[in-house]
């Protein structure tokens, strides 16, 4: 699992709602194409804003249980994780031997969008096992230098960060890069995700998350 080993904070205010218009826009699809159950498998894709890849060329993305509507935090990516740290409580925690570990990211929105696309493409897309990802890796240091910045600009405090061992370093991933060649040629109109843009959606997770704890 991504971020194995990583404590969730006490005094969470519990999963985050599941935008309606993310569950909307695959049950309108669903409907219309009469795809439902693939649909509902997909949609199954981390809802929160950021979902995170893991094995490249196995499963492109990591699961998260949607109830009702909901999120929960427990398979959250450890970029959500570390995000939702540094904005609800000023501190994060990271195994000491990460800080070069790097992974593929990417935004809900892309994940919606291309499963719509593949759900309405007027030419069937073929049937096959496609990767889903960013393209790119980013690496645990650069989202502890996010995390830092959102939290220095929120609160005018320097984030504090607590390096701990690594209990399983034989089992941890220390890498992932989603090899998408496949899905962009199936595709008329591949989703394209960037570096800049990956970070200025994680900047609105943290808002989200500080505004969550706050409000």
């Amino acid at each position: 699992m991504l971020g194995r080993g990583l404590p969730h904070l006490s005094g969470d205010r519990g999963p985050l709602p599941v935008p309606d218009r993310v569950l909307g826009q695959v049950r309108v699809a669903a409907q219309q194409r009469q795809r439902g159950p693939l649909l509902r498998r997909l949609v199954r894709v981390r809802a929160e804003g950021v979902v995170s890849g893991q094995h490249a060329g196995t499963a492109p993305v990591s699961a998260v249980l949607v109830r009702e509507g909901v999120v929960d935090r427990v398979l959250a990516s450890i970029l959500s994780q570390l995000l939702h740290q540094a904005a609800t409580t000023g501190r994060i925690r990271i195994f000491d031997d990460s800080l070069t570990a790097a992974r593929d990211y990417i935004p809900v929105e892309n994940v919606t969008t291309t499963i719509l696309q593949l759900a309405t493409a007027s030419t069937p897309v073929p049937a096959a096992v496609y990767n889903l990802g960013s393209s790119f890796a980013t690496t645990f240091a650069d989202v502890a230098q996010w995390c830092a910045r959102l939290h220095r600009q929120a609160t005018g405090r320097p984030l504090l960060a607590e390096l701990v061992p690594n209990p399983l370093p034989a089992a941890y991933q220390y890498f992932t890069c989603a090899d998408t060649t496949a899905l962009d040629n199936a595709l008329p109109e591949p989703q394209t995700i960037t570096p800049a843009s990956l970070e200025a959606r994680a900047t609105a997770l943290f808002e989200g998350f500080r505004d969550h704890a706050t409000g």
